[in-house]
């Protein structure tokens, strides 16, 4: 959030987010640019930003473009930014590139970074991430994908997907009702779901806020470690008191639901329903997360 100097003439500011996603670009260079500008425009949404006032900037670190293959990748990232561009209603006002980034032959993974600058209307109306208030329910904005390609838990667990989760075909709409309930204030803290998922995020607000949550999320399929890994793009978690329940699901409607609650136990719980739905919820002691979170103490699985 910034607040240049000589504008204190009036309450609005400057968001600046950032999307990036090179595993995606392994699979699929397109791909990796939508996922990229959905990333960046999502988080300017979870602090206040609106999505309807938002610039976009392009970097590209490639291998050396006169190498068909290099410029193949290339061209599809480009034409990802193009098709984002129309989709978001963005525009690209600058960017940079870095090309023949090459070694003995080998060129680094074709890597597109998004920079996002967004009019903050009221920066007294901005938020933050962490949970703030025992009680206060929380909502999850988007759909999942039973896609792992390109995610965390597929690279840390080998799962070797290579389906990447579709891009949003209507970003702005959702954007713009998180946005609204936002600066009306109705939401009190936000968080895009981005690496490692809804179960990463969730733990995170939890973290941040040293607040328990209990919460069920959609399941695609039948797998449990997909429901709760899975990156899809669009998606939010939004934290609001009780009393805004009716107010946030009139504004919402089919693009969200209420998945649960803060809660004063000292737990991160989070089940699924769907296909998965009858399986023991995942439950992590507060304490052992913030600690494994800060680097002070161990995992919650007992590891260093």
């Amino acid at each position: 959030m910034l607040k240049p100097l000589g504008t204190w003439g009036h309450d609005m500011a400057v968001a600046l987010a950032v999307g990036i996603n090179p595993r995606i670009g392994r699979l699929d260079p397109w791909a990796m640019a939508m996922h990229a500008i959905d990333e960046a425009v999502r988080n300017l949404v979870a602090v206040g930003a609106d999505p309807g006032r938002v610039a976009l900037l392009d970097n590209f670190c490639w291998g050396d473009p006169t190498k068909p293959d290099r410029l193949g990748s290339l061209a599809r990232a480009v034409e990802g930014c193009l098709e984002g561009a129309r989709r978001y209603r963005m525009p690209f006002i600058s960017g940079k590139d870095s090309l023949f980034n090459e070694f003995a032959g080998e060129a680094i993974p074709g890597t597109l970074l998004i920079s996002a600058l967004g009019l903050v209307p009221d920066l007294h109306r901005t938020i933050g991430s962490a949970l703030t208030r025992t009680g206060h329910d929380l909502w999850l904005v988007g759909e999942p994908s039973e896609r792992l390609g390109g995610s965390l838990v597929d690279a840390l667990m080998s799962i070797g997907d290579r389906l990447v989760p579709p891009a949003v075909e209507d970003p702005l709409r959702r954007y713009l009702a998180a946005h609204r309930l936002i600066a009306e204030g109705s939401v009190t803290a936000a968080h895009d779901v981005s690496d490692g998922g809804v179960a990463a995020a969730v733990a995170e607000m939890a973290v941040g806020g040293r607040l328990g949550v209990d919460v069920t999320v959609p399941a695609p399929g039948e797998s449990v470690v997909v429901a709760l890994t899975n990156e899809a793009p669009g998606r939010l978690l939004l934290e609001s008191p009780r009393a805004r329940r009716d107010r946030i699901a009139a504004r919402l409607g089919s693009l969200g639901r209420r998945i649960g609650a803060v809660t004063a136990a000292p737990s991160i719980r989070i089940g699924v329903t769907g296909p998965a739905a009858g399986r023991e919820p995942v439950t992590i002691d507060l304490g052992a997360a913030v600690r494994a979170f800060t680097g002070r103490g161990t995992a919650p699985d007992g590891r260093p």
